[in-house]
């Protein structure tokens, strides 16, 4: 039997070709090696994407919880990338903070101002009801001035007249107040 010697490969190769071989496994895993580092900063930048455009309280809450776990479980693939990333969290966390901060105090204003209307529209509502009813009191006691016009003493004439006066003022103020609450409308 003939024996086969098993030779390596660095036997094949000379010197000099055994450091260029090296050198490029080197910059193979070094590539490799920044591959993977920007693969977990890429996850986290992500989040981080989707965290700019957050407004509510909520989703807050839920994508800081998310990147905490993106850079927790990708901080030892990051390498170099963590600190930078870890960084640009903080800014974009801190930004969406201020929007949601922005958006809440936003909300606030306008609920406030729904408010304001809501009570200017039973305002005016009330005015104008004010106004009817005064509108008919005027009318009934003109209905009775004019149906006992004969039987009238002067003086119950006088009362009369002094309540639809009355009434006709009541009016025209609750018309006022009605039409002032109609223009902040």
């Amino acid at each position: 039997a003939v024996e086969r010697k098993q030779s390596s490969l660095s036997e094949w190769l000379s010197p000099e070709d055994k450091e260029a071989v090296s050198e490029e496994a080197k910059a193979g895993l070094e590539a490799a090696r920044l591959h993977i580092e920007r693969l977990a900063a890429d996850h986290a930048r992500q989040v981080l994407r989707r965290l700019a455009n957050v407004v509510t309280p909520e989703a807050l809450e839920h994508l800081r919880s998310e990147l905490e776990g993106a850079l927790g479980e990708q901080a030892d693939q990051m390498g170099a990338e963590h600190a930078r990333v870890k960084e640009e969290a903080e800014r974009v966390l801190e930004a969406a903070r201020a929007r949601v901060l922005q958006m809440e105090e936003l909300r606030a204003a306008t609920q406030k101002e729904v408010e304001k209307q809501v009570n200017s529209v039973k305002n005016f509502a009330a005015d104008v009801a004010h106004a009817e009813t005064e509108v008919q009191r005027v009318s009934e006691a003109v209905a009775t001035a004019a149906a006992n016009e004969e039987t009238l003493s002067p003086d119950d004439a006088l009362e009369a007249a002094k309540l639809c006066d009355e009434a006709v003022e009541s009016v025209k103020r609750a018309l006022d107040a009605a039409q002032e609450q109609g223009h902040q409308l």
